[in-house]
């Protein structure tokens, strides 16, 4: 009985770690995608257009959006002949 528990302990444990590592992984990936939006955007586009300075999220969403809009998708075709 005490060692089927372990077993169960041991498989919660695992995944809850493997959650906590890939919310870090993400943490980071929004990082370095927004901070060259960031800081380009900041030191250009206020100087050149006078466009007002942006923040760290917005960034992030910028960053976001021209991802998805630039992104191949890999969904089906209609148009094939």
């Amino acid at each position: 009985m005490s060692e089927k528990l372990i077993g169960i302990f041991c498989t919660v444990y695992t995944a809850a770690y493997a959650r906590a590592i890939s919310i870090v992984l993400a943490a980071i990936v929004c990082i370095v995608t927004a901070l060259p939006v960031y800081y380009l955007w900041n030191w250009l586009l206020p100087v050149i257009f006078g466009i007002k300075a942006i923040t760290f999220f917005q960034a992030w969403g910028i960053s976001l959006f021209a991802s998805t809009l630039l992104s191949k998708s890999n969904s089906v075709s209609f148009n094939k002949v």
